[in-house]
């Protein structure tokens, strides 16, 4: 079976799980971790195979094994970005760490960031599950909420005309989100800030104008997650180097 067959059933297999929940049956743990823990258990036991299996893959292999679905990503954004006529949609998510800020600010977390990405699997990769390979800033493969599986590059650029001003933030990339072949299919956004009682961070993608509200909210969901993991992982750092 071909990585995409796999990525094709996971879906299936996740709505004949929801819909068993939904058909009145029910289980309570009497012995064990308790019942409102095991969702998250399970969660977490998921996040530490797909990070313990994309290391044993490697990020070559990542690469040639995903390349028929890459090549369909590239068709899938240049038909959208044909029928946009440059217009973009901007796609946000903001998160809040409440912690000590001794601990967890703009410093520790610019130097949780400079080791982030190193090695295979990495934190950066750890983010989010749909993060198959992110060699920061050259080559990343991601997919956004089950969309396209895409390769590209984040490319530094200018503050575009469509993003607003960040007034009480610290803007920490602005970059353009490029395909293989030099086209620029989206632009993103990264901020941060120190708080009284915490860290805060900003996340935006914008996607074309005519990006179809599923694929919109999927890139919140994704970027929701991944800024949100990305607080964990710097708290943790930081408690490491205290």
């Amino acid at each position: 079976m071909h990585l995409g067959d796999v990525l094709s059933i996971l879906p299936i297999m996740s709505a004949a799980y929801v819909n068993a929940q939904r058909s009145g049956f029910q289980v309570i743990v009497e012995k064990g971790t308790p019942t409102s823990d095991v969702e998250g258990a399970e969660l977490e036991a998921a996040k530490r195979v797909l990070v313990f299996l994309k290391g044993k893959i490697g990020g070559d292999q990542i690469q040639a094994l995903l390349a028929d679905e890459i090549a369909s990503a590239n068709t899938y954004w240049h038909q959208l970005l044909s029928n946009s006529k440059g217009q973009w949609t901007a796609v946000e998510a903001q998160a809040k760490a409440i912690a000590d800020p001794a601990i967890l600010n703009s410093q520790s977390f610019q130097q949780w960031m400079e080791t982030a990405g190193d090695g295979y699997p990495n934190d950066l990769i750890a983010g989010h599950p749909e993060i198959y390979l992110e060699e920061e800033p050259s080559n990343v493969i991601q997919s956004w909420g089950g969309g396209p599986i895409t390769q590209f590059s984040h490319d530094p650029v200018p503050r575009q005309s469509f993003m607003p001003d960040l007034p009480d933030w610290n803007v920490t990339a602005t970059v353009s989100q490029t395909l293989r072949d030099n086209t620029s299919f989206s632009y993103a956004v990264s901020a941060i800030r120190d708080e009284a009682d915490g860290f805060g961070i900003y996340f935006a993608v914008y996607l074309p104008g005519n990006a179809p509200e599923g694929r919109i909210a999927g890139l919140r969901s994704y970027l929701t997650v991944e800024c949100t993991n990305w607080l964990r992982y710097a708290y943790r750092h930081a408690t490491l180097q205290t």
